[in-house]
This record gives structure tokens, C-alpha cells and sequence, in this order.
């Protein structure tokens, strides 16, 4: 199966976090503040933010993998923080403005499983010094559950249902698929930062939490169609890769900071294992 097109969505874990200590990348101008002095030695001078960002892009797994499928088009829309329901919006909204450059026949999505709990609220930022333009404040605010910034509180304290969200992610990856297959886009799921064998059981522990959280509306709780996690979970169609060390998801073995995002020898781990499913299980060239 030969592939033009590569288009990935993730979290910080694709996005190549880890190499900074700051949450945000900086003018593209400053210096790039690197998490460990020492990380220097592995990117090429000047050491300012634009400079330094473009490679990390080209170190991160989802571009490692693109070029070794020989994808010409390589799109890597993963972000820190990210869920489902921004994942899919990006990866989609690209997909449909170029529906009529793409061969839909030859390109293949990915997602990385992340936490189904993240989930986005639309936000207006009125008085943000970080947004210049008008049309940059208004955007959207993620939030994770029990955690979330200022903006999305006010949203999760009145209107947000932890068993609800988590049942949107899963309904929509679900329905995202077959939206791809009928188009004739190649559709995957990979577990490689969450323990995918071990799936159901956290997410309704995580249920009977969240049901108990007095400040949550309950909707998973008190509606009686509400779809089983359980059956949710069994339909993803994850694909599994295997057992992966965890010597590759840490700084710390590089010889750097304790850091649970990939180090650059475990992107290039992480690459090594998707390129062996890719290839010898799934029928890519």
C-alpha cells in the first residue's frame, strides 16, 4: 500500500514536548528555552525558538514515520494538551479545505490515544496581551477533567460531565472512522502512551468518580441511553504495537531531566515500532 499523504493527531506525547520547559513556544525570535542545558548539543545553532522548533519537527515520530512510508505530504497537527474532539476538528477541517488536492486513496490518519477526558469550550480572551490580532482572541480553551485554566472553570464547575465527555471521545473516534473509510482514507488508533489492554477498567473507575462530584450535572449518571463504555472501548479497533519499555519515554535515560514525554532516542524508538506495524501489519510499503 503506498501512501502520499501522512496525517497525525496526538497530544504532547506526538508533538515532541518535553525539549522546552515552557508551555507555549515564544517569539520565534528569543532564545529557545531547552528543558536541560545539555539538550543543546543535539540541534544545530541558532539556538532561537523558530530555528530550534523546525527541527524538533522533523525529530518527532509522526514526521519520522511519514518519511519512512515515503508520504510526500506529512501533516502533524499533535499539540500538547490536545483531545479527541480537537483532534478530530483539525485533522478533519484540513481534510475537507483540500478535499479536491488530496488522492484520498493514498492517504492514511493516526491518531494517538491520549485522555478522553480532555475536552474544549469556545472562548473569548478580551484583554490576552499574547493575542494581538482580533481575530486571535477568540479561539478555544481545553480543560482535563478535574484541571483546566481560567477560562474553561467557570464551564466545568456548572456544565461539564466527566462520563460524558469520555463517551463523546469514543463515539466520535468511532464515527470519525467510519467517515475516513468511506472516503477511502486509511484510518488508525494507536496506544502509545496510555496502557490500551487496561482500558475499560480505569475509565469506569474514573466514571464513579466523576459521579460523585457534586458540582457536575451527572448526565452519563442519569440518562438511561446512555452508551456502555465498555462497548464503546471494544469497537475502536486500537491498533496494538506491542509492549513498549518505558526506557523510551523518559528524558531521565538520556541522561537529562525525569521527564515522561519522549526523548529523542525514544522518538526515534517509538518510530521504529509504528514503522514495523505499519509495514508488516498493515500491508504499508
Amino acid at each position: 500500500m503506498k501512501i502520499d499523504n501522512f496525517i497525525w493527531g496526538g497530544c504532547s506525547y506526538s508533538a515532541g514536548s518535553g525539549f522546552t520547559d515552557r508551555p507555549r513556544w515564544e517569539n520565534p525570535e528569543n532564545d529557545f528555552s531547552f528543558a536541560h542545558k545539555d539538550l543543546k548539543q543535539y540541534f544545530e545553532e541558532p539556538h532561537n525558538v523558530g530555528n530550534v522548533k523546525s527541527q524538533i519537527e522533523k525529530i518527532v515520530f509522526p514526521y519520522q514515520v511519514g518519511k519512512r512510508l515515503g508520504a510526500s505530504n506529512i501533516q502533524n497537527f499533535a499539540t500538547g494538551g490536545m483531545g479527541y474532539p480537537i483532534q478530530i476538528r483539525k485533522i478533519f477541517s484540513y481534510l475537507i479545505e483540500n478535499e479536491q488536492k488530496l488522492d484520498f486513496t493514498k492517504t492514511s490518519v493516526g491518531i494517538q490515544l491520549t485522555s478522553f477526558q480532555r475536552d474544549e469550550v469556545i472562548k473569548v480572551w478580551p484583554k490576552d496581551p499574547n493575542f494581538e490580532n482580533e481575530k486571535d482572541k477568540i479561539g478555544f480553551a481545553w480543560l482535563d477533567g478535574q484541571s483546566c485554566d481560567n477560562h474553561a472553570k467557570e464551564y466545568i464547575l456548572k456544565y461539564w460531565d466527566g462520563g460524558y465527555s469520555v463517551m463523546n471521545a469514543l463515539q466520535n473516534l468511532i464515527i470519525f472512522r467510519g467517515w475516513c473509510e468511506n472516503m477511502g482514507i486509511k484510518f488508525h488508533l494507536f496506544d502509545i502512551c496510555c496502557d490500551v489492554e487496561n482500558q475499560i477498567n480505569p475509565y469506569k473507575e474514573r466514571i464513579e468518580l466523576w459521579r460523585t462530584q457534586i458540582n457536575h450535572q451527572q448526565l452519563s449518571h442519569n440518562i438511561p441511553d446512555f452508551p456502555q463504555i465498555e462497548t464503546l472501548v471494544k469497537k475502536l479497533k486500537v491498533e496494538q504495537i506491542g509492549h513498549l519499555p518505558h526506557t523510551i519515554k523518559s528524558f531521565h535515560n538520556d541522561g537529562f531531566h525525569d521527564d515522561t514525554h519522549y526523548s529523542i532516542t525514544g522518538h526515534n524508538q517509538i518510530t521504529e515500532f509504528l514503522c514495523d506495524v505499519y509495514k508488516n501489519k498493515l500491508g504499508y510499503e
